[in-house]
């Protein structure tokens, strides 16, 4: 059995009881810590006087634990027939309406319609309408239906074969067709068995899944310790996010205080239901407010949010493309290291001045700058263009003339593969470097 329904103080007396008495039975450890209202020393104590016989009531003594007489008295009901009291328990063996094994929910609430049918099934006898689905799928039914009127209260018809209640209350109650009629128009009837020990476990974990602690509770109490006094009817309202029982009927309610109870507890639904309704409309006109209220405030910070963007977008812009042209020009810099890296490796060394086969060449550069550097005559034209790129000043940028008259531009006028002596180059020079033109 599943006992994830039970909160941790009852899972950790559980456990307390099954240490100290050394039992492997929880079914019945359950069961007593539930007679005993959870005092682990009052159960403890029972377990080690009469361990867990104190929970089993045989088929012969079920019968004395309630009077003999019920049902109501005649002068009780004026004005809404009803039955001869019958104790439907003498008619048929005990045996419970619902399956206790892997049934899905919905097929265990249809067999317990069908096994229903067939038991109490008469010519005389109107049976109720039953929901037929699972209890998740009741409550959507009957509390979340946008129209508010189509909204409706649950009943629980918890039913148990042992009392001997059950046959005079189905008969002369359930099957009244004052209370068929009503609960089919104004209730979402939703039937379990709890013959069987399972399905009282069972029932107990589905209502903690929805929700329902303090109603899971309530039954767990009334299961244990008044379980002469079945069946149970249990009208349920939801107010706003929580569930409560405003109602309770068991098997010794006769007809009138059920058919008066069930009136008054769909009085207060509906009363709860208008006050929910008119709680709503003042929300909605509150909200409706707020609504106008925020429009305006959201018209004016929508503006100021267009506004902001723009000027955002303008100054991204011009980030954006301020680092754009420095990641250029990081690039045009590393590209030019390499370029310069690469040229100087391949300049021929300088020779010595006193190397008759030396020329000089005297770089005039801009901003005033001087430069000299000594080439062989054998060396290519090119290491002189070479000499001057290795300084950074690149042919692209640069135009480099010699000291003729007028001057020459040396890339244009020399062959540039050609040694300085094939181009009778003198052997001291001036070159000119200057910056070129945009027109260039």
């Amino acid at each position: 059995m599943d006992f994830d329904f039970l909160n941790s103080e009852e899972q950790r007396k559980l456990n307390q009881f099954m240490e100290i008495t050394d039992s492997e039975d929880l079914d019945s450890a359950y069961q007593l810590l539930v007679s005993n209202r959870w005092d682990v020393e009052e159960a403890i104590g029972t377990f080690f006087s009469v361990g867990f016989s104190g929970l089993a009531v045989s088929e012969n003594n079920r019968n004395d634990e309630v009077p003999e007489e019920f049902g109501f008295a005649d002068n009780e009901i004026q004005d809404i027939p009803a039955g001869e009291p019958e104790d439907f328990a003498d008619n048929h063996a005990v045996e419970s309406l619902m399956p206790s094994g892997n049934q899905t929910v919905q097929e265990k609430v249809q067999d317990f319609v069908k096994n229903f049918e067939n038991q109490y099934s008469a010519a005389d006898i109107t049976l109720p309408s039953f929901y037929t689905d699972t209890l998740e799928n009741a409550i959507v039914t009957a509390f979340n239906q946008d129209d508010e009127k189509f909204r409706k209260p649950i009943i629980f018809f918890i039913n148990n074969e042992y009392s001997t209640l059950t046959g005079n209350f189905v008969k002369n109650v359930m099957c009244n067709p004052f209370v068929t009629d009503f609960l089919k128009e104004h209730f979402i009837v939703f039937p379990w068995d709890i013959t069987e020990d399972s399905n009282l476990m069972q029932l107990c974990q589905m209502l903690t899944e929805c929700s329902m602690r303090a109603i899971q509770e309530d039954l767990q109490n009334v299961a244990f310790s008044e379980r002469a006094n079945f069946p149970l009817l249990m009208i349920i309202h939801r107010k706003r996010y929580s569930f409560e029982v405003i109602r309770k009927f068991n098997g010794r309610s006769d007809l009138n205080e059920v058919v008066d109870g069930l009136h008054e507890a769909y009085e207060t639904f509906q009363i709860d239901q208008l006050a929910e309704i008119s709680k709503d409309m003042e929300q909605k006109k509150e909200r409706a407010l707020l609504d106008q209220q925020n429009a305006a405030y959201e018209q004016s910070l929508q503006a100021d949010i267009e506004r902001i963007n723009s000027e955002k977008s303008l100054k991204e812009k011009e980030m954006e493309k301020q680092m754009k042209m420095e990641l250029e020009q990081k690039k045009i810099a590393e590209e030019e290291d390499e370029r310069v890296k690469l040229l100087s490796s391949q300049l021929p060394a300088e020779p010595d001045a006193s190397n008759p086969d030396c020329i000089t060449i005297r770089f005039r550069l801009p901003e005033n700058g001087i430069d000299t550097r000594r080439f062989l005559k054998t060396d290519p034209i090119q290491s002189l263009i070479n000499y001057l790129e290795s300084k950074r000043f690149f042919k692209e940028k640069f135009t480099f003339l010699n000291s003729d008259h007028p001057r020459k531009d040396i890339i244009k006028t020399f062959a540039l593969g050609k040694s300085f002596a094939e181009a009778n180059w003198p052997n001291k020079e001036t070159v000119l470097v200057e910056m070129k033109k945009s027109d260039d």
